[in-house]
């Protein structure tokens, strides 16, 4: 835990709260779909890529909170069982990356990086996302009265202007309640010391779909391909 660091980060974030069910804007809203059998998510603004939504947060760049955030947060739309477990599993999206990193130095998604964000998950230990390693962890457990709401800390490891830029990853909410099964998998996106505009930009490069050129393009070569493995095919006839 990192009680030390972040006992004002916690304290404010406790002030805040004034009510163990009130809305909080840009939270991770979900209920149980009894019908479907599954956790739904809801709210959150629109992705093209890997998910149906994205949710965003903002990492601090100064002082205690520098590289922290305890956003957004998890919070049932409709009372949930007493006791039920919510927890989460990480997933790998763009070329396998389960964590992706816009640089604003460059302006470009990294197609390979060395920064961690560490989760600091409910009960013991913490979790490192990177790259090339995902996992899974336990948000919280529902109160008696069925009304949950949670958050989860992060904490990048590599901080200051170089490692400015946006964190995305993918997420999907699990519980341990019977007949329910998992989410589909969410964007999370966590801005570090990028101006909105181009924290935009820099979501919408990774959510969008692919221009209609690059489709194009990539439909002509697997045409090309197909036609180039008929022609061999014929000529050994």
């Amino acid at each position: 835990m990192w009680l030390t660091r972040f006992s004002l980060a916690l304290g404010l974030i406790a002030a805040m709260v004034t009510s163990s069910f009130a809305q909080h804007a840009g939270d991770v809203e979900f209920e149980y779909d009894l019908v479907q059998g599954k956790i739904i998510i809801e709210g959150g603004s629109p992705s093209f890529r890997f998910a149906d939504q994205y949710f965003e947060a903002a990492l601090g760049t100064s002082g205690l909170l520098n590289g922290f955030v305890g956003d957004p947060g998890f919070e049932a739309h409709k009372p949930i069982g007493s006791g039920d477990l919510i927890g989460f599993n990480l997933h790998a999206g763009h070329n396998g990356n389960f964590l992706h990193f816009f640089d604003a130095n460059t302006n470009t998604l990294l197609s390979s990086h060395n920064r961690i964000l560490n989760i600091d998950v409910a009960g013991p230990g913490s979790l490192n996302l990177t790259q090339t390693s995902g996992g899974s962890g336990l948000i919280g457990a529902a109160p008696a009265n069925g009304e949950f709401h949670s958050h989860l800390d992060f904490l990048l490891s590599d901080l200051g202007s170089a490692n400015f830029g946006a964190y995305g990853f993918l997420m999907s909410l699990t519980t341990n309640a019977p007949n329910v099964r998992e989410s589909n998998p969410f964007w999370v996106f966590l801005n570090y010391g990028m101006a909105e505009p181009a924290f935009d930009t820099a979501i919408g490069s990774i959510t969008a779909v692919p221009e209609p050129s690059t489709i194009v393009l990539v439909s002509m070569a697997a045409c090309g391909f197909a036609w180039k493995r008929r022609r061999m095919r014929s000529s050994k006839v």
